[in-house]
Order: structure tokens, then C-alpha cells, then sequence
């Protein structure tokens, strides 16, 4: 599967000018003091400077590790040669999705990854997924998302629990 930028802009364009039509789905979740972070951050802090009341304006100090809420960091994150988020193009972070559905599996396992063989029994019953789509996972797992511990599955960063790509799939959908 293409997962080159040219790949990426060429997917998007295709259901973007198609004409069979698109949703386009928000996957944003806000981000507040009770969002769970790595365990050891410090959580999400908002602190009014100013009010329109008492000055006449509003400014208002925020502080967010960069381990809370949703990364796309990804290719920085945990590879130095990786691309940092101001590398990222705009137009790469607006592309076609393809979710694949993992809810069964993470209710028996937490820690579930999603294998080759999962990929293939979903494109038997739901057609190929295209190249340069984005593949989005369904875990239903953010339904734990104001629960730390049921969320983490551990108060400490050596016991996290949670579903996601296993390795083999990553590299099959690439």
C-alpha cells in the first residue's frame, strides 16, 4: 500500500473529486484537566490571566504535555529521524480514512494488536483498503477515556494496557 505524501494527496483528491460524496468526521476530543496523560505529565492546566470583567480581555495561560490527548507526532515520536510536526504539510493532515472495526477484540484482551490475518478478514467483507488512505483503527477504548485507570490500566508507565496495530499489521499496511 502507498503511503508516499504523492500517495496520500492522490487518495484524499480521489474521494475529494469523485463525486460519490464524503463525510468528513471531526476526531477531536477536548482537552481539559481530566484528560488522561503518560503517567509521571503533569495534567492539563488553564490559569485566566485576564478576564474581560476585571481588565477588559481575555487571556488565558495554558499548559499541555505533549503526551496528552491524541498525538501525530508519530513519526517524531519515537524515531529521532522521524518527521516533527512543523515538517508536516497541512494538506498531509486532511486524507481519505479507511476505520477498520477492532471493538471485539479489546474486550478480551486490552492489550489486543491487530494482526495480518485481521486486515485480511476485513477486506474479504469489506473490499481492499485503497493506498495512501489513512487506516484508522476502532477499538472503542476513548469510551474509557475520563476513567485514568480503566483508560491506562495502570497507575505507572510499565503496565499500560491498551489496543492498537500489532507490528506485522503496521508493516502490512504499509
Amino acid at each position: 500500500m502507498g503511503t508516499t505524501p504523492d500517495a496520500i494527496r492522490a487518495a484524499r483528491d480521489a474521494v475529494l473529486t469523485g463525486g460519490a460524496g464524503f463525510d468528513v468526521v471531526d476526531l477531536s476530543d477536548p482537552l481539559t484537566p481530566d484528560t488522561v496523560s503518560w503517567p509521571g505529565t503533569p495534567p492539563i492546566r488553564a490559569v485566566d490571566e485576564a478576564t474581560h470583567d476585571r481588565d477588559g480581555l481575555s487571556v488565558r495561560v495554558v499548559t499541555v504535555s505533549e503526551h496528552a490527548g491524541t498525538h501525530f507526532d508519530a513519526p517524531y515520536h519515537f524515531d529521532a529521524g522521524g518527521r516533527d510536526p512543523s515538517e508536516i504539510p497541512a494538506d498531509e493532515l486532511v486524507v481519505a480514512a479507511h476505520v477498520i472495526d477492532f471493538t471485539r477484540a479489546p474486550l478480551a484482551d486490552g492489550n489486543a494488536a491487530l494482526r495480518p490475518q485481521d486486515i485480511e478478514a476485513h477486506e474479504a467483507a469489506n473490499g481492499r483498503i485503497p493506498a495512501g488512505v489513512a487506516v484508522l483503527l476502532r477499538t472503542g477504548w476513548s469510551a474509557r477515556r475520563r476513567d485514568r485507570l480503566a483508560y491506562a490500566g495502570s497507575a505507572d508507565a510499565d503496565h499500560l494496557v491498551f489496543p492498537g496495530f500489532g507490528v506485522d499489521a503496521a508493516r502490512a499496511l504499509v
